[in-house]
């Protein structure tokens, strides 16, 4: 895992907290990011923290990263699932996949880009992903196998009827 995909994780985590000021702290001063809802783009911490927080009041989004890779041009890509839900009472409104593509500058977000409904049958972290723990479980490497799974992961144990 590169230097810059390890810093998707506390992003997530900041935004499904609701935690917009640690979530603009991992931003540079002058990111771009999308307004989806207004359909312009948004530029600065402050900006993209009042839009955050003006969108929440609204909504729920929750995103779980399903897959991550770097692009030959230096972004991170993460496909994730996006669920969104009302605010006032928690019911559902959506749940897709997007396509999250990330800039970094200095080890901060210098922009986001998004593609929303993501419908791609592959995706090239996904890729990258299997064919490195197919080499790690013939290797026996057991620290490589466990560094292909998120860190909270969590497996279900069909036969013994438990997560593991």
């Amino acid at each position: 895992m590169t230097a810059d995909e390890a810093r998707i994780a506390p992003l997530y985590e900041a935004f499904n907290a609701q935690a917009f000021d640690r979530l603009a702290s991992l931003l540079a001063p002058d990111v771009d990011w999308p307004d989806e809802a207004e359909g312009v783009p948004l530029r600065g911490r402050a900006a993209v923290r009042d839009y955050l927080v003006r969108i929440a009041s609204a909504l729920r989004v929750r995103y779980e990263a399903i897959s991550l890779h770097t692009r030959p041009d230096g972004e991170v890509a993460v496909l994730c699932r996006q669920v969104v839900t009302s605010a006032a009472n928690g019911s559902p409104w959506s749940s897709t996949r997007v396509l999250h593509r990330y800039a970094f500058r200095e080890g901060l977000v210098a922009r986001l880009g998004t593609e929303q409904d993501c419908q791609a049958t592959r995706f090239a972290g996904i890729d990258a992903l299997l064919t490195r723990l197919h080499a790690a479980i013939n290797a026996g490497d057991l620290d490589a196998i466990l560094a292909c799974y998120a860190p909270n992961v969590r497996f279900v144990d069909t036969f013994e009827e438990g997560l593991v």
